[in-house]
């Protein structure tokens, strides 16, 4: 079984992408590090003032003792002096909040100090150089983006499929069931269609953020059954919400009702799902070292 576990309320990077396929296949563990690097909103896109910029980092395997995100990254003037920004770290997604805004019309890089791709193995797995390296540039417009998307909430959420295996061949047994949310797509003023979408468990009058920044219009996760496994959600009620360039999210209440597939008197839990060749037990495993990270920092500006 080709999984990828993520511990929801870790907000790890991996976003409900993938979905289970196939049947259950020998233990085959990826080798560690970063593969790759994505920002949103895209070098392409004329942002707000009042914009965020949110880099993710793609995990393989399992890491365990890279430096921390967030310290890595630069916001830039064209002519590499600082702009002084609060980041977020949500386990390999760091949120970049420009102090003060940005300029409008204004022409921005992002630096980083840590070279991607890069292995996670060694004495100094993806280490950070004394230089940071421009990886994106964007330019502003000079509007103030105020006004959230226009989001018609989720539609649907139930399991589609149900996976055993029982031989440790699988790095540890399991039985899972497939899960499916979706939801269509919004729109904004500013971004248009280029919207992420906040995942969240309904508690009594309360929302509790499972997955921040889920990108498309569609999420799979796993029902766990029994077996080795690294649980983050349960049964119940969900709501998706649009937000757009600056932060700005709709305030829907749509909710859909996840089931128990596992049948009654069966515990139950929800995992994020990603392919990797591992098995749900090696996939927890990254889970937790990246989980429960949310980390802010303030630099000051130099050279301005």
């Amino acid at each position: 079984m080709k999984a990828w576990v993520a511990i929801a309320l870790g907000l790890t990077a991996l976003s409900w992408s993938s979905r289970f396929s196939g049947s259950a296949q020998a233990c085959s563990i990826a080798a560690p590090g970063i593969s790759s690097r994505s920002v949103w909103p895209g070098p392409e896109q004329a942002v707000p003032t009042n914009a965020r910029l949110v880099v993710k980092y793609n995990m393989t395997g399992t890491p365990l003792n890279i430096p921390a995100f967030g310290s890595d990254l630069l916001l830039l003037e064209t002519d590499g002096s600082e702009v002084a920004a609060s980041t977020e770290v949500l386990g390999s997604t760091v949120v970049i909040r420009p102090e003060g805004g940005l300029q409008p019309n204004h022409a921005y890089q992002l630096a980083d100090r840590r070279t991607i791709p890069c292995s996670g193995i060694g004495v100094d797995p993806c280490p950070l150089a004394a230089d940071p390296q421009v990886f994106a540039s964007f330019t502003t417009s000079a509007v103030v983006d105020t006004a959230a998307p226009v989001f018609g909430g989720i539609t649907n959420i139930g399991a589609t499929s149900h996976q055993t295996c029982n031989s440790d061949a699988c790095c540890g047994t399991y039985d899972i069931y497939s899960v499916e949310a979706s939801w269509p797509t919004a729109s904004d003023d500013v971004a248009a269609g280029d919207v992420r979408y906040n995942f969240y468990r309904r508690e009594g009058s309360s929302l509790v953020l499972i997955q921040e920044l889920v990108g498309g219009t569609s999420a799979y996760g796993n029902v766990a059954c029994s077996g080795s496994w690294g649980a983050s959600l349960v049964p119940g009620d969900y709501v998706v919400r649009a937000v757009d360039w600056a932060g700005n999210e709709d305030s829907n209440l749509v909710t859909r009702h996840l089931d128990n597939p596992c049948g009654s008197g069966l515990s139950c839990a929800v995992a994020e799902s990603r392919p990797s060749g591992r098995s749900p037990w090696l996939a927890a495993v990254a889970g937790l070292v990246l989980a429960g990270v949310a980390v802010r920092r303030r630099r000051a500006a130099r050279g301005r």
